[in-house]
């Protein structure tokens, strides 16, 4: 009798942090997405964990598989495809003061009375513009992390 009783504390903390974890999820894609997200994120809570269980299933099939005969498990997701050289350098990232003049911060004819500067100082861009009044550093920051 003492062990059924246990048993049923169990599930039941089980059932509470259940219902706290479907809460929180609720009231948490109402923050974002509004009502209507949030009360279909129930549902799409157990199709998700239904899809997990089935994909659990799935695998240990496919180990006991390799177990019984052998053959190597695929991995049936990834193509293992990774840049080379040339295309991880062929990603290029806009300068400051294309930054700058995007983000309608300086115009371009003042970026390139900052570049003349700059090749007769050879002082950094930020600095020239800083030195010409032309930009604060909040705003340097915002061009270099806005984009």
């Amino acid at each position: 009798m003492e062990k059924c009783k246990k048993k049923w504390y169990v599930i039941l903390a089980n059932g509470v942090l259940l219902v706290h974890r479907v809460s929180m999820r609720a009231y948490c894609v109402y923050r974002i997405y509004g009502w209507q997200q949030a009360l279909l994120s129930i549902p799409r809570m157990v199709w998700g964990n239904f899809i997990n269980f089935l994909a659990t299933v799935r695998a240990i099939r496919l180990y006991l598989r390799y177990l019984h005969t052998g053959k190597l498990i695929a991995w049936d997701k990834t193509q293992h495809v990774y840049p080379s050289e040339d295309q991880l350098g062929a990603v290029v990232r806009p300068r400051l003061g294309e930054l700058l003049v995007q983000s309608r911060i300086i115009t371009p004819e003042q970026l390139q009375d900052a570049l003349a500067r700059q090749q007769r100082h050879r002082a950094r861009l930020g600095e020239i513009l800083k030195e010409m009044g032309l930009v604060q550093e909040d705003q340097l920051a915002f061009a270099l992390n806005g984009h």
